[in-house]
């Protein structure tokens, strides 16, 4: 599986994304990021591969960590000298520079990013490249080498006398000084870890705007405009990271508050059967499907995971990149797509792939109400030339993720069957499906659905606990070192088996009729630009405390979910920094999302546990429905923390609906969806709420 690197950074130097392909037209494995860092040698040689990749002159080096990163967003300039790129003539010519060339909103959301990621990867391959040969690990550990992905779906950290565990954001993220083992050492030594932080270098180009930064005072900017920082604190001026591991465990952790939905908004992405158009942004789409309710896409998920991340500049749009998770992050939309992919494909191309879209918008390059098809190039990404003629990356030649050299688990596993949509089809049932772990539970409901799948799902494995004191072997010293500690708990690295097991304690909806139960969920509506900038809104069922600083009600025990809206501030856009946004926002571009309620529900139907002299006695509309409407709750927190009266937000609407699942007999079919009713009455004269006679 060796890669001809001579060849590679030849391309490179050309200007050339190429993606990290083996000669005999194999796959590595792209590994969520906790499995990455249990082989050691990979995990010395992608730190010390980071290290080098941003320290890259930024002033000479268009693939440098800083440039590359400077393609998403900031600092605003032509990357490697990409001004014009040949579109349709039906396009309309940008009338101002400065955006990004992300396409955020489009119908090219995934694939532009899968070409960005592939160009990260390539990058940052060279360099470890260079390590493994000074290590002498070129032919053993270099072939193995890829970015690895970050899942929020799985459990991180353990408490040591119980089986009970947090989720959501990696240990290493959190851990400032790590260890490595260079070349010619045999000693491990303690370095800064790459992915804690980045400093902004010196830029004789220009740098970031960093006027820009609504809500922060000049001393919180000095600090802001030195380096990366994820929660950023206000009173200490540093990273608060415990604040982002609660918020990530309490949205993510299956266990920790009315149960986490977002498991749930996979499940609908995957077997929901919205098309492309649909599941590829988080924009309407004008030729959506009529009577679909719910909108779970990719660029929702993501843009849920930046949102917590933590309070602060990071969760902006134009400076996401330098958040130092975002390969992480944008890797497991890649890894989500490409599973979407794999069960979606044989279903054909008015499903699967699009036609053309039109485009209201613009970008760096491409112009306003350009038709969107999967031919137009993926700027700013050279694939070749052809004589004087550049040629650009299309769609087209990303849909299929393993052209470009790389690989997941999930899907290699299904390409070595018979049947690579029933392996993926059972994998996501088990991963993010309705099929949960009752053994402790006895209620009719949970009855039925231990009889309704015939198949017995796996358990989760006991994970290894790690502390400092730890050692696997010589080679593993580093990893005690990202062992964050406290009284109650320890860091634990998971060693998950390479079958399909449960991680998500989800169960689902009230058998109305024979295998079919009632979900329900939130429609979330806004204009993306309705604050200024990033923004998030909060669902709670039953009671919270209102005195409470807005950030701190993404860690209350009531929160059911939350929708977080990436965008950028106002003076970005009045500014002519974001011709994208611009766009969006004269055009009136609508922001749609969902937050699940089922597995809210069903705990209060569990416990027996009473709201206001309410109960939920099953998951029936008429019995669920004046729950909600007395119990349901929402609140929106911008993107420094701070509360937002939901009344000044006029663009937003929250309709509240429910639909019927079929489940599946077996883990490998799939389930259906269908039946979509909405339910006006629990919003209707509500600030916020979707009113009797409004449509969205």
């Amino acid at each position: 599986m060796s890669v001809d690197t001579v060849a590679l950074q030849a391309a490179q130097d050309n200007g050339l994304t190429v993606g990290v392909i083996p000669t005999d037209g194999s796959q590595a494995l792209r590994l969520e990021i906790d499995d990455f860092l249990a082989d050691a040698d990979l995990a010395n040689l992608y730190f010390l591969a980071l290290e080098a990749f941003m320290k890259d002159d930024i002033s000479s080096q268009p693939f440098s960590y800083y440039e590359i990163s400077g393609i998403h967003g900031q600092p605003y300039r032509a990357w490697d000298g990409v001004e014009n790129v040949p579109y349709t003539p039906t396009g309309e010519p940008p009338n101002k520079r400065g955006a990004g060339y992300c396409a955020h909103g489009s119908v090219l959301f995934p694939t532009w990013h899968r070409v960005y990621l592939a160009q990260f990867e390539q990058a940052l391959y060279l360099h470890a490249a260079e390590v493994a040969k000074a290590l002498g690990q070129e032919h053993t550990v270099l072939p193995k080498f890829r970015i690895p992905y970050f899942d929020p779906l799985l459990p991180r950290e353990k408490l040591v006398d119980q089986e009970q565990y947090t989720y959501g954001i990696p240990v290493i993220l959190m851990t400032k000084t790590i260890h490595v083992r260079r070349p010619g050492k045999t000693d491990y030594e303690p370095m800064n870890n790459p992915l804690y932080q980045f400093k902004f270098p010196n830029d004789p180009k220009g740098g970031f705007h960093w006027d820009q930064i609504q809500g922060y005072q000049p001393k919180d900017i000095k600090v802001l405009s030195t380096k990366t920082i994820r929660g950023y604190n206000k009173p200490t001026g540093t990273a608060d990271h415990e604040y982002v591991k609660d918020t990530f465990n309490n949205q993510y952790g299956p266990t920790m508050q009315r149960s986490s939905s977002d498991a749930a908004y996979l499940y609908d992405l995957f077997f929901g059967g919205d098309p492309w158009k649909v599941i590829s942004n988080h924009f309407e789409v004008d030729d959506r499907r009529k009577g679909i309710y719910n909108v779970n896409s990719l660029e929702g998920f993501h843009d849920n995971i930046h949102g917590y991340m933590g309070m602060g500049p990071g969760t902006s749009e134009d400076r996401a990149t330098g958040q130092m998770s975002y390969p992480e992050v944008a890797g497991n939309i890649d890894r989500i797509l490409a599973i979407w992919q794999g069960i979606n494909n044989p279903k054909g191309d008015d499903v699967a792939w699009w036609d053309s879209l039109g485009f209201p918008l613009s970008t760096y390059v491409e112009p306003r109400h350009e038709p969107e098809t999967p031919g137009t190039p993926l700027a700013p990404f050279r694939k070749a030339f052809n004589g004087d003629e550049t040629v650009w990356w299309t769609s087209n030649d990303v849909r299929d993720h393993t052209k470009l050299g790389y690989d997941y688990p999930e899907t290699k596993e299904a390409s070595a069957t018979s049947d690579p949509v029933a392996s993926l089809q059972k994998w996501a049932n088990i991963e993010v499906g309705w099929v949960g772990d009752f053994s402790n539970k006895n209620t009719p409901l949970l009855d039925h659905l231990k009889r309704q799948i015939t198949e017995q799902a796996p358990a989760l494995p006991k994970p290894t606990v790690v502390d400092d004191a730890t050692k696997w072997n010589p080679d593993e010293q580093y990893l005690a070192s990202a062992a964050t500690t406290t009284s109650s708990i320890e860091a634990s690295s998971l060693v998950r088996a390479a079958a399909p097991v449960l991680h998500r304690m989800v169960a689902t909806h009230n058998p109305s009729f024979e295998d079919r139960f009632g979900g329900l969920g939130d429609l979330v509506k806004d204009g993306k630009f309705a604050l200024n900038g990033t923004f998030i809104i909060a669902f709670f069922l039953g009671d919270f405390a209102p005195e409470v600083a807005g950030s701190d009600w993404l860690h209350e025990l009531n929160l059911v979910g939350s929708s977080a809206i990436f965008a950028s501030s106002q003076d970005r856009i009045d500014g002519g920094h974001c011709a994208t946004c611009a766009k969006q926002q004269a055009v009136g571009r609508k922001y749609y999302d969902t937050v699940g309620l089922t597995q809210a529900l069903l705990t209060y139907w569990q416990s027996g546990d009473s709201a206001y002299n309410l109960k939920v006695s099953s998951l029936d509309p008429e019995a669920v429905v004046p729950f909600l409407t007395r119990n349901l709750h929402w609140r929106v927190i911008d993107g420094t923390g701070a509360y937002v009266p939901t009344d000044s937000v006029p663009s937003l609407k929250i309709k509240v609906f429910s639909d019927t699942i079929t489940l599946p007999q077996r883990l490998t079919d799939a389930p259906v969806f269908g039946n979509k009713v909405a339910h006006i009455e629990v919003t209707d004269g509500r600030p916020g709420g979707l009113n009797a006679g409004e449509q969205l």
